[in-house]
């Protein structure tokens, strides 16, 4: 029984399906998606953008907090949507000034990985052209959380 279950977690890590969505055309259904795990995450989400302007993501990640998870928000611009996100308990915001960010990246638990080349600006998902991969490979979520891991590291936490 172990080997059946180690040769199908194998062969799931291996296929495990990726996830496109087109920007404007599929911003609805990358939304759905997002905020579904989110719903479901049991520890940490990280997020990573120049700025965040979403309300759909800011209120799932102030309901999800209320579970004990973790939000850490990196962001190269406070705006009022990062900024009034700090106030929650669960929600640690920091600035990263290193370079700018061109992208995202959404990390939730190791469940769901996603880079978007957009930033979280919903005016912007929903005009401009771009794209977001997602992933539920746990190998390729475990590369992207040591990513985010060494920014967290050079950035500054905003209640310091």
């Amino acid at each position: 029984m172990i080997k059946l279950i180690l040769s199908l977690f194998t062969i799931t890590s291996l296929y495990a399906d990726p996830f496109y969505a087109l920007f404007p055309d599929q911003y609805t259904l990358f939304t759905h998606q997002v905020q579904t795990t989110i719903k479901h995450a049991h520890t940490e989400i990280i997020v990573i953008s120049n700025v965040l302007h979403n309300d759909n993501l800011r209120k799932s990640f102030i309901d999800i907090t209320k579970h004990g998870v973790k939000v850490n928000l990196i962001v190269n611009s406070l705006t009022r949507d990062s900024l009034s996100l700090a106030q929650y308990d669960g929600i640690t915001l920091y600035t990263y000034k290193v370079r700018p960010f061109t992208g995202s990246i959404i990390i939730i638990d190791s469940e769901l990985g996603c880079i978007l080349t957009s930033t979280l600006d919903e005016e912007k998902m929903l005009s401009d052209g771009s794209v977001a991969t997602c992933t539920d490979n746990i190998q390729e979520i475990s590369l992207l959380h040591a990513s985010a891991m060494s920014i967290i590291k050079r950035s500054n936490s905003y209640l310091k």
